[in-house]
């Protein structure tokens, strides 16, 4: 027997002989009730006297009463007219007398009428000296289905399926119940199969012990397949979906073939804007930061020049004066060369001649500021999505006048301030363009030295947002 089945067995004869509970074993069938009422039977010593009815063969009170009187062994003639009832609590309570407990087993008491099981719930209520006269032990598959019986002295009890370790003493119980006097005739494989194959059921477990003994265990194979034949017809489905694309083709030829020749004129218009000329170094992002090294150096190259030319003034207001060096315009030096040009105005300066009359005085030489035609209400005026050159940008006018100056500008240009780091910020830009190729082109058509600076392509939205966004203080 499994580990659960003795202790239900232990438990239910515990109750029987310290309480008055009456046990109810409640499972669904299959799992082991009645085999817990026969081994309670065989299991009982000589203090308890057991009467196992099966509810099936129970259909009046008077058989229940008959077959009790025989269990428990009455000295009277029950076969007479007499009243059943009596005999029987007669013969309860001699075997009280005699220190043992009468035990009324049932077997799926469910099955009895709800009149036969309120008939029964009296009969076991019957006592003597304030003590029960009999005890039961009854099985259900349902607890709701014993209703009329409901009483405090019912005590539940469930059986569960058996686990792995149970399926080999239970076999090996149900064999010697039937006689069987040798060992286990299953090997661990087997034992395995019907557990697997019973889930812990005990009648399933029963049934699978049963058929590998007959030598059905490996004759397993799935039901034949129902036999179709389809219609001719049908082999061909497969064809309708190629035949419903190559008609979606031929109705949307057109527009797929726009899509294709799309797709190519995108293609090269953009291999043709990546052609761009590689001596015209441009930069495409929307900012005036100094985001280069080139840039960076030439505006260190502009803070020098202007300590030079202040140091060669004061240098000239002495008694012993020089005479003025030929200044260098600070964008006539290009950008990749800016230590080159550093070199060469120092050389410059050295090689200045010196003037005998002390009384020449050297002047900075002022350039006229220049007045512009076109500012930033002309570029607040431009197409946003033109383009221009962005040719440098200063915090001091003067040097984009001197800009303009030197390179000759004429009317294709704008100046425009804007604020930066708390200051004005002065921006010079050139030329309007409507797309990017034309600049580009346009610009590989410029007179040196103009040339040869670096410039700043960029579209009117992200100068006209920077005036915005930045207006510079009157």
């Amino acid at each position: 027997m499994g580990q659960q089945f003795e202790q239900n067995l232990n438990l239910c004869l515990h109750l029987l002989r310290s309480t008055t509970q009456i046990p109810v074993i409640v499972a669904p069938a299959g799992y082991g009730k009645t085999t817990l009422l026969t081994a309670l039977n065989q299991k009982a010593a000589e203090d308890l006297r057991c009467c196992v009815i099966r509810a099936q063969e129970i259909t009046s009170p008077q058989l229940l009463l008959d077959k009790c009187l025989r269990t428990f062994g009455s000295s009277g003639d029950w076969e007479l007219p007499t009243d059943l009832q009596q005999l029987l609590r007669q013969r309860l309570q001699q075997l009280k007398q005699a220190n043992v407990t009468p035990v009324l087993l049932i077997d799926d008491v469910d099955q009895l009428s709800a009149e036969m099981q309120q008939q029964l719930g009296h009969w076991l209520q019957w006592q003597e000296s304030e003590q029960f006269l009999w005890r039961a032990v009854l099985t259900t598959s349902h607890v709701s289905a014993i209703q009329p019986m409901q009483s405090d002295r019912l005590q539940v009890l469930s059986l569960g399926g058996l686990v792995e370790k149970e399926i080999s003493g239970y076999l090996l119980q149900r064999l010697q119940a039937a006689g069987w006097q040798d060992s286990l005739p299953f090997t661990e494989k087997q034992l395995n199969r019907i557990q697997r194959r019973s889930k812990g059921i005990p009648s399933e477990a029963n049934h699978q012990a049963h058929q590998t003994l007959m030598g059905f265990e490996g004759r397993w194979s799935l039901p034949a397949l129902p036999t179709w034949n389809p219609p001719r017809w049908m082999k061909w489905l497969p064809m309708i979906p190629v035949i419903i694309a190559g008609i979606l083709l031929l109705v949307f030829q057109q527009t797929i073939n726009s899509w294709l020749s799309t797709s190519t004129d995108d293609h090269e218009t953009n291999v043709i804007e990546i052609e761009a000329p590689a001596e015209i170094p441009t930069i495409t992002v929307e900012s005036d930061k100094v985001t280069s090294n080139e840039e960076a150096e030439k505006q260190e190259l502009i803070n020098l020049l202007d300590d030079l030319e202040a140091d060669q003034l004061t240098r000239d207001r002495e008694p012993v004066s020089v005479a003025q060096p030929d200044l260098v315009e600070v964008d006539d030096i290009e950008e990749t060369d800016s230590e080159a040009g550093l070199e060469e105005v120092d050389e410059v300066v050295a090689s200045s001649p010196r003037v005998s009359e002390p009384q020449q005085q050297m002047s900075e030489p002022q350039s006229k500021p220049i007045t512009p035609t076109k500012d930033a209400n002309w570029v607040m005026q431009q197409n946003a999505v033109h383009y221009t050159f962005q040719l440098m940008g200063s915090w001091d006018r003067t040097e984009i006048d001197r800009f303009v100056q030197h390179h000759d500008l004429q009317e294709d240009y704008a100046i425009f301030a804007s604020l930066r780091e708390g200051k004005n910020w002065y921006a010079l830009i050139y030329g309007v363009y409507p797309n990017k190729r034309a600049a580009v082109q346009a610009s590989k058509n410029w007179a040196a030295p103009l040339s040869g600076i670096s410039t700043w392509l960029r579209r009117f939205q992200g100068v006209q947002q920077q005036i915005k966004d930045k207006p510079p203080i009157d």
